[in-house]
Formats: structure tokens, sequence, C-alpha cells
């Protein structure tokens, strides 16, 4: 499974987009849990 520190990513993305309301959607984005492809969910690390 590919990860990434999502605060870096979230500290980077902050100095590249200026709209607030945009930021937080990519960070409930990348936040959020995948579901496999037997159907269960996993939380996002």
């Amino acid at each position: 499974m590919d990860t990434m520190e999502h605060d870096w990513l979230i500290r980077f993305i902050q100095h590249r987009i200026r709209d607030g309301r945009m930021v937080r959607l990519i960070r409930q984005w990348v936040t959020v849990g995948i579901v496999d492809e037997h159907g269960h969910r996993q939380k996002s690390h």
C-alpha cells in the first residue's frame, strides 16, 4: 500500500492553494478510508 505523511502533504498544499475550503476538501479526501476488493473498509494512515 502506498502511504504518505498527511500533515506534510497538507502543509505543502497550503503553500500552493490559498483557498481554505479547497484545502479542507483535499484534507478530507486524503484522510478518508478505502474499501478493498472484498468490501472491507480500511482507515487511511
